[in-house]
């Protein structure tokens, strides 16, 4: 009984103490003046009371003390109903800070439409303001939760030693007044002015300029993930705050950076257990530096060799057989032989600008060269099927034209005469005759070249064709039916066979 009383105080105190809003150490932002109702008319018979408000003229100001830029990314400034009382979340964030506030300035929010040159605005989506007239509570708070600044007003509870004033009248404002001023008061430092004294331009976002890309290595020795970077570069004599500058592969996701800060004349090798950017070395790819001006890409070429760096030196990009990840970067080339270079005579004569050398081949080849031929001239179009120039006039090989009473023969493609050839041989002569199937002359043999005069034999009779024909059917017609009918003829022959042979015997 006594532990379970015990872990029931511990338990109390646990949630006594998660109840109570944290609060963080004295900021040198602050609420500096407030107004929570405008006037649209006043009396006519007295000028410095309001007829009627205005809920949507309202404004929060807020100023630094102090001599140094304050860093804002990630604070909120919120308002509270008058019945908060500590602990639970705000009744509404009116906006989300980031950015720096200049030293000695004022940043200004202001309902929407109400002052044109606030810092930032809020309310939009309402019709009738966001700070209660009656009472309620303004925090600033910053990115781990914790209460910068507070004041109260009107019906709201004092919380803590924060400052409270009563209701702020119409058409006026509550401004916090500073050490110095003869109306200071530490226990009461604001009160209610006569009028309104906003004043803005004090938010500026992070401006990272002068930084510059300067390494690349993708592809590092042994395993890739926490040894691949990519370095940046300050060639200025200020140090550089990064926030507001971010860097990408492509266009991936940008890594972007808050609070850190590079000198004068520093090298910073960021790399991917950092960024969380992977660097693709067998397609290669374009590492990006986005600052508060530009973006600058440089891409590196593919298929990297292990360990080398793509560098930035003398005015240009080249690959480097050695990487330098926070220092300045060194150029080696690799050697004849493919080793590491070093000594002046086994290294590789430099590329030329605008040229790097191939891992691959040690030759040099120009960077983000695409592949092309060389264009045909005007009167030339390329042939698809061998690359090459040719005349754009399409024209066919052309043979030589037959001569005058010639024909092309379409099987040779050669020439011939139009005149048939009987027309064109020559006459035989006499004595001769023409063979018909070689066209040559030839001589006579026959009778009369042997002295006899040749006579007229008569031609023997000729059948008529149509008995010729019936024969040769009628044949055809018997050799098929002995065929058909041999095994019965040959029984019959052989009936008379043994019929011969019967009577013929004694």
């Amino acid at each position: 009984m006594k532990y379970r009383l015990i872990t029931a105080l511990v338990l109390c105190a646990l949630l006594a103490a998660a109840s109570v809003q944290t609060v963080s150490a004295a900021s040198a932002l602050v609420v500096s003046e407030v107004q929570t109702t405008g006037c649209k008319e006043y009396q006519v018979n007295d000028p410095n009371k309001c007829a009627v408000d205005d809920s949507r003229q309202e404004f929060i100001e807020l100023y630094n003390t102090s001599a140094s830029d304050i860093a804002v990314d990630g604070w909120s400034v919120e308002y509270l109903s008058a019945s908060y009382s500590g602990s639970g979340t705000p009744t509404r964030v009116i906006a989300q800070l980031s950015g720096k506030v200049r030293a000695n300035a004022r940043v200004l929010l202001s309902f929407e439409g109400y002052i044109q040159n606030a810092d930032l605005s809020f309310g939009a989506a309402s019709s009738s303001g966001y700070l209660a007239k009656s009472g309620g509570h303004i925090r600033l708070v910053d990115k781990q939760g914790g209460v910068l600044d507070l004041i109260s007003w009107g019906s709201a509870s004092q919380l803590a030693s924060w400052p409270k004033v009563p209701e702020i009248p119409s058409g006026i404002s509550a401004e916090r007044l500073f050490p110095g001023d003869p109306q200071y008061n530490e226990a009461a430092p604001f009160v209610n002015t006569n009028g309104i004294t906003p004043q803005s331009g004090g938010l500026e976002p992070w401006e990272c300029e002068g930084v510059v890309l300067s390494e690349i290595v993708p592809n590092p020795i042994s395993t890739d993930t926490g040894h691949e970077f990519i370095e940046l570069h300050n060639p200025g004599s200020e140090a550089v705050h990064l926030r507001g500058c971010s860097v990408r592969i492509d266009d991936g996701a940008p890594f972007s950076f808050s609070d850190q800060i590079i000198a004068p004349g520093q090298y910073l090798a960021l790399s991917d257990a950092q960024t969380h950017l992977t660097l693709p070395n067998s397609a290669g790819a374009t590492a990006w530096l986005i600052t508060s001006l530009d973006e600058t890409g440089v891409q590196y070429p593919a298929n990297m060799a292990e360990g080398d760096a793509w560098a930035f030196a003398n005015g240009q990009w080249r690959p480097t057989t050695t990487a330098t990840p926070n220092t300045a970067n060194v150029i080696t080339e690799p050697t004849a032989d493919g080793g590491k270079g070093g000594g002046a005579s086994d290294r590789l004569s430099p590329c030329p600008f605008g040229k790097y050398r191939s891992p691959e081949t040690n030759r040099c080849r120009t960077i983000q060269a695409s592949a092309g031929l060389k264009p045909c001239r005007s009167d030339q179009e390329r042939n698809p099927e061998t690359n090459r120039c040719r005349s754009a006039t399409v024209t066919s090989a052309a043979l030589t034209p037959c001569k005058p009473g010639q024909v092309r023969n379409s099987e040779t493609n050669r020439c011939r005469s139009t005149a048939t050839l009987s027309s064109a041989l020559k006459p035989c002569k006499s004595g001769q005759e023409r063979n018909a199937d070689t066209s040559r002359c030839r001589k006579k043999v026959g009778a009369e070249s042997a002295g006899y005069k040749a006579e007229k034999t008569p031609a023997p009779p000729q059948l008529p064709a149509g008995w010729i024909a019936a024969g040769a059917a009628g044949v055809g017609v018997t050799g098929y039916g002995i065929y058909e009918w041999r095994r019965e003829i040959g029984e019959f022959l052989g009936r008379i066979k043994n019929k011969f042979s019967t009577s013929t015997s004694p």
